[in-house]
This record gives structure tokens, sequence and C-alpha cells, in this order.
């Protein structure tokens, strides 16, 4: 437990520099070595989508977005129990930042949409174990 919070702290950062690849990797490695990992990691990012920093809450996002395209596919599972979090980001509004405006803002609600939209996609997606009628 306490590798997956540090690992979401060292992700979800107040500022404008990049998640590095290198965490977004460990991420994936993470979830992919224990699957109960994928709702521990994803808990501590849902908390960080409350975060009154717009920058924190794009970096969770992101980090869920990797996960759901490149780790296993419980994540995206998993991922839906928290679509009423990641679609009250959506509305979620601030204070312009000093240099980029309200581009972060923007920024935060496309990757929120993205992974709303990825989420819905997998669980509309038919199984192919049955038949079509």
């Amino acid at each position: 437990m306490f590798a997956c919070s540090r690992l979401v702290d060292r992700a979800c950062t107040n500022d404008d520099n990049t998640i590095p690849a290198a965490t977004l990797q460990e991420a994936v490695t993470l979830c992919q070595k224990d699957q109960s990992n994928i709702a521990k990691i994803l808990k501590s990012l849902s908390s960080k989508l409350t975060n009154s920093f717009v920058q924190v809450r794009i970096k969770a996002l992101t980090v869920m977005l990797h996960l759901s395209r490149c780790g296993p596919p419980a994540v995206l599972v998993d991922i839906r129990q928290y679509t009423p979090m990641i679609s009250d980001t959506i509305q979620f509004r601030g204070e312009p930042h000093p240099v980029y405006g309200m581009q972060p803002y923007d920024q935060m609600r496309a990757l929120a949409q993205e992974l709303l939209e990825l989420s819905c996609q997998s669980y509309n997606t038919p199984n192919q174990s049955q038949p079509m009628y």
C-alpha cells in the first residue's frame, strides 16, 4: 500500500512539470505485478481528483488514462467505480493560471472526457465469448 500511495504522491505534485515516464511505467508495473495494487492506486488517484489545485487533478487524470491504456484490462473495470468523481472534474473551476490562463482547466476537462469515453467504450464492447443475436 505504501508503495502505491508514494507513487501517486510522486506523480501528482502541484507544479507545471510533466510526470516522469519512469513513474508512469512503475504504476503499470505495480498493477501488472499484483492486481490488488490497481484498487490501491486508483483509490489514491481518486482522492487527488478532489484537490483544489488543477495541476494535481491533471496529473491524477493523466496517470489514470495511462493505466487504462497500458495497464491490465482490470484497470478499466475499476475506473468505472470512479466515473462520478471523474465527471465532477469537468465542472471544476478555479483561478486562472498566472501564465497559462484557463488552459489547464481545458486540459483537465479534455483528459476527464477522454477517460470517461474510454471507460464507456470498453464497457459497451461486446464480449467475444458470447454469441451476438
